[in-house]
């Protein structure tokens, strides 16, 4: 029997939020009505919630408290406050547990700069390069001359404008934004994966100001990468004593040089054993490179029949050793019907018995047996 709250105490930031979660330790005999008593500053938001009782009951389903603390105009400092809870149920057990959660509340009325991300987070996609997201950034005080607020970011992932902001004593609480935008690269990544951008603070003339280290913005970037090895065509046709060709490239920029070995069939032969694509953004791994198979000629009547190119990849990027595909080939034959011709006939009699001597020529050579009757 308890009656959870995770966590045990919140920070707030005047004007701001944070939130708690609560939810009872056991299934009650009976429902349980938590009410939320406001601090002197801090608001619940809502007044009460029923916990209900039974195995489908909802007991054991945390509610989620944000508690905000409004905007007083006043330096105040930090301070303490507190939300309450009365509990009541017929479930002796839980009435009149009452658990009190610990507010400390910060002030915003002091030198502090407030980084405030959009819908609770910086998120782009590179599946949408023109899309962007933005944070504002606001002074909690006047300051002394000219605070100008710097952004530091990987230019290999976003771009934030603009470069800086500046605030003084007649703006300083008129929040501004910076804006993120992906930069859309070619690499496989995960996805989201984060860049981080921080802050530097100039203020030749406000000592306190200059002291302060904003927060970092963590921007989750979507990635619309996929690593992979595009043949085209994926088959061929190619007759005898002739040559097709197809194309080979990868699908995006890997993180090491790719080297892709290529393995002759029975009869197609791609030409050359191997090609390097580069990685980088400088690299060649986007240049398509042709593969002409040919087929010799074999001056069998062998028929149709199927053969393949296949490919040995290799590099130090997980992502793309070991790929290997396979371009299927298939061999059409130049040699018709095989024609039979008997020449220098040659008769001899012997004691009753004819013998009869002659050559055979087969052209085309057959694949399969001839049978002479």
């Amino acid at each position: 029997t308890g009656i959870t709250l995770t966590p045990t105490s919140l920070t707030v930031d005047e004007d701001g939020s944070n939130s708690y979660q609560i939810v009872l330790d056991s299934e009650p005999t009976a429902d349980v009505t938590v009410t939320f008593n406001d601090g002197a500053e801090a608001d619940a938001g809502f007044g009460s919630v029923v916990f209900t009782a039974g195995p489908a009951g909802t007991w054991d389903v945390a509610r989620n408290v944000v508690v905000s603390v409004p905007d007083n105009l006043v330096a105040d400092g930090t301070r303490a406050d507190s939300i309450s809870h009365t509990v009541t149920s017929t479930d002796g057990d839980y009435a009149g547990l009452d658990p009190t959660l610990p507010v400390t509340i910060n002030d915003d009325d002091a030198e502090a700069i407030f980084i405030t991300e959009s819908d609770g987070g910086t998120t782009v996609s590179e599946a949408s390069p023109g899309a962007t997201d933005t944070y504002s950034v606001v002074l909690g005080s006047a300051p002394v001359g000219t605070v100008v607020i710097t952004p530091t970011f990987d230019a290999s992932q976003v771009q934030v404008t603009p470069s800086s902001l500046s605030f003084t004593a007649t703006d300083y609480d008129t929040a501004r934004d910076f804006t993120v935008t992906v930069v859309d690269d070619d690499v496989n990544e995960p996805s989201p994966h984060v860049s981080t951008i921080t802050h530097s603070v100039t203020a030749g003339s406000d000592p306190a100001y200059a002291a302060i280290t904003p927060n970092p913005v963590a921007v989750d970037i979507t990635d619309d990468d996929v690593p992979g090895i595009t043949l085209t065509p994926p088959s061929l046709t190619v007759a005898e004593n002739a040559f097709n060709t197809y194309q080979i490239v990868l699908d995006s920029e890997p993180t090491a040089d790719v080297t892709v070995v290529f393995n002759d069939g029975t009869e197609a032969d791609a030409g050359f054993s191997s090609v390097t694509f580069t990685a980088g953004p400088t690299g060649n791994w986007d240049t398509v490179r042709n593969v002409v198979v040919s087929v010799p000629d074999n001056a069998v009547a062998d028929g149709t029949r199927a053969d393949e190119i296949t490919h040995t990849v290799t590099s130090t990027d997980g992502d793309y050793s070991g790929l290997d595909p396979t371009v299927s080939v298939s061999i059409t034959d130049d040699d018709g019907l095989p024609q039979v011709d008997i020449l220098d006939v040659t008769q001899v009699e012997t004691d009753g018995t004819t013998t009869f001597t002659f050559d055979v020529s087969v052209s085309p050579l057959s694949a399969s047996p001839i049978t002479l009757t």
